[in-house]
């Protein structure tokens, strides 16, 4: 199995840390034609949703990376 991109498509990977001072969700808006594959919080694979090219992030009080793939 190929895992490369093909010539009209990229890999992009977006690494984020945040600090947050209460628990919640954050919202990220998502670039037109993009097609999410994986999302991790904290280094844990996450289940977030995706609705009208965006996508909520589920947080926790204090330091911790995102991370979209």
């Amino acid at each position: 199995m190929n895992n490369n991109p093909g010539e009209r498509s990229s890999k992009v990977t977006v690494s984020l840390q945040l600090l947050s001072s209460v628990g919640g969700d954050i919202v990220i808006p998502e670039p037109p034609n993009a097609t999410l594959q994986n999302v991790f919080v904290g280094g844990q694979a996450a289940t977030v949703e995706e609705e009208n090219a965006q996508i909520t992030l589920p947080l926790h009080p204090g330091l911790q990376s995102a991370q979209r793939e």
